[in-house]
């Protein structure tokens, strides 16, 4: 395995990639009670218009597919992949991004077992049309949920506002009208071309042995059988610089209102983006071995894997320019304060006056 030791908080992170392309990570916590375990396939809301595995022609999948797989993933064997982890005395969830799906687990007893469950549960999808269907109601009544949040309308909102072409301004769960329109088949199709071992990423940190963690992680998927893995081809987002909608206003019944000021920061992002898919293309690994003139071999930082560090620093002090951060937002609460007035003051301020 290899070892990543981080010197300040004096933790060692493991990684390995299994043989089907399955990047393990395993952070040992000694002393810790719980045991927290996420699995996690690049597989999210935007991810809509792709090749499907062993097809050639793109296509346009319903929108809010990802957020109704993950609903459909709990099905296991006739049961509720939560009740098998109750039954181990641990609890589960899972989560649908822009561009993520993520399952996970805590427990204080049984980890290795839960790891597997984890594993078992995500890697083998059991759905029939009924089931589908059935679900559609529960999702559906999900959405609704949503739209009377306003919370979640006035965040969603401003997301839609910044966007002119890109999918992530479309709803995580969709529309009660997509929804309805999902079938079995472009389920299966969807968790076929994504949930392959080689486009996930298991992390499991808390009270567990690396070696033993990661030989039972070996072992369980050494028993199953999967294709050899192949470029997952998805459809390049094209998104303008400037924003969609400069402001809007929704009427709702609230105690007290609510505004979003958002920013649009592309190129940060698309770098960072470029630089993650470098990174993962060099091999991933945080570590290289690097020979010096004298001949000497040492293990080195990954340029890649710096590279998005550096870009990450470059996101948080543009965030800190703005007055995004806790430090200006404490600038702007604070009139008093003898500093330059941030971007995001001189924004709030234009609201003030109008």
């Amino acid at each position: 395995m290899e070892k990543l030791y981080f010197k300040t908080l004096k933790e060692t992170l493991y990684h390995e990639t299994m043989d089907n392309g399955l990047e393990v990570f395993l952070l040992p916590k000694p002393g810790f009670e719980k045991t927290y375990g996420l699995f996690t396939t690049k597989f999210g809301a935007i991810d809509t218009t792709f090749v499907p595995i062993n097809q050639d022609e793109m296509i346009k999948v319903e929108d809010g597919i990802a957020h109704f797989l993950e609903h459909k993933m709990f099905d296991m064997n006739g049961s509720d992949a939560s009740d098998e982890f109750a039954k181990l005395g641990a609890s589960t969830n899972a989560f649908t991004s822009s561009s993520r799906t993520a399952y996970l687990f805590s427990t204080t007893t049984n980890e290795y077992p839960c790891i597997e469950l984890l594993l078992d549960f995500v890697q083998k999808l059991e759905i029939t049309p009924d089931s589908v269907e059935k679900e559609k109601g529960i999702i559906g009544q999900e959405i609704k949920m949503y739209d009377d949040d306003p919370d979640w309308r006035v965040y969603f909102g401003s997301i839609q506002n910044l966007y002119c072409n890109h999918p992530v301004a479309v709803d995580i769960a969709g529309t009660v009208e997509t929804v309805n329109n999902t079938t079995k088949e472009m389920l299966e199709l969807c968790y076929n071309t994504f949930y392959h071992p080689s486009n996930m990423m298991l992390f499991v940190v808390g009270n567990i042995e690396a070696d033993k963690a990661i030989s039972v992680i070996k072992e369980n998927q050494a028993k199953k059988d999967f294709k050899a893995a192949k470029e997952i081809v998805c459809q390049k987002n094209i998104e303008p610089c400037n924003i969609k909608t400069k402001e809007e206003i929704l009427t709702m019944d609230v105690e007290m209102n609510k505004i979003i000021v958002s920013i649009k920061i592309n190129e940060i992002l698309n770098d960072l983006y470029f630089a993650r898919g470098e990174f993962k293309a060099a091999g991933g690994g945080f570590v290289v071995e690097f020979t010096n003139k004298n001949g000497s071999t040492n293990l080195v930082k990954n340029p890649h894997y710096q590279v998005i560090a550096d870009l990450s620093d470059r996101a948080l002090k543009y965030l800190n320019e703005l007055g995004l951060t806790p430090t200006g937002l404490k600038k702007i609460r604070d009139k008093k304060a003898k500093t330059k007035t941030s971007k995001l003051d001189s924004i709030l301020s234009n609201f003030d006056e109008e």
